[in-house]
């Protein structure tokens, strides 16, 4: 919510609950940086940063961080093995999002997406072990003779 005041004749701009928002978040990282305060924390207390990473980090510590990076970063090395630049970029996109979104519900449709195209290289690898091998329905059927 945007407040403006008039100081001195000029018009200021302040993103004021944003900055609170921040300045909690970042208390309640101060009071617990290695444990967290548990899965929920931020939710029960109303405490919206704005920003996954610093969400992590209020509810589950520098490990939930860690995790979720780890998430983004293991995404973006399986599209690189497999050389899907569409799905490098959707990472890129989710974890450029993250500084700005204080929930995952806020980008539901990207994680859905990346669910789907993380399934490609699952289905590549799969693909390339049985390649050259027959297929059941190609299979010849042993005849009667």
């Amino acid at each position: 919510e945007r407040i403006s005041e008039i100081r001195n004749g000029a018009l200021a701009s302040v993103d004021s609950a944003r900055v609170v928002r921040l300045k909690n978040g970042l208390e309640a990282v101060a009071a617990s940086p290695i444990t967290g305060h548990g899965t929920g924390f931020s939710s029960d207390n109303l405490i919206s940063p704005h920003n996954m990473y610093l969400l992590e980090w209020i509810d589950l510590g520098i490990l939930g961080v860690v995790l979720y990076a780890a998430l983004l970063a293991a995404g973006f090395w399986s599209f690189y093995r497999i050389e899907a630049w569409h799905g490098m970029f959707l990472i890129g996109v989710v974890a450029s999002w993250s500084m700005f979104s204080h929930t995952m519900f806020d980008h539901r449709p990207l994680y859905v997406m990346l669910g789907l195209l993380l399934a490609l290289p699952v289905a590549t690898v799969r693909e390339r072990k049985t390649a050259g091998r027959p297929r059941p329905a190609e299979m010849p059927v042993p005849s009667t003779q």
